[in-house]
């Protein structure tokens, strides 16, 4: 009546090439740098945009390797989850320094 689940060991592998491929894409946008020229919003629009190109080769990795066969969907929903929860950290990341440089 009820499909198995899957080990969660079986995600560690493709988590471990996407967190990989979505810092060398950052690297590459020049996300990493230590300069305050981007505003907030094309800070988020980078790295939603990085995430795209990360998830999109990953989604095309599944599909011309065959590496991984787990449904594409759970590729599609781990890219809307990150975006949100990345941004959601970034948003708290900012949020903390300014209060840090305001108190001094």
């Amino acid at each position: 009546m009820f499909v198995p689940v899957q080990d969660w060991a079986e995600y560690l592998l493709p988590a471990a090439v996407l967190i990989g491929l979505c810092v060398l894409i950052f690297a590459i946008q020049g996300l990493y740098r230590d300069v305050r020229d981007l505003s907030m919003l094309e800070e988020y629009a980078q790295i939603m945009k990085g995430l795209m190109y990360a998830f999109l080769t990953a989604l095309a990795l599944t599909f011309f390797l065959k590496l991984y066969e787990r449904s594409r969907v759970l590729i599609v929903l781990f890219s809307l989850f990150s975006n949100l929860g990345l941004i959601m950290v970034r948003f708290g990341f900012y949020k903390a320094v300014k209060r840090l440089r305001i108190s001094g």
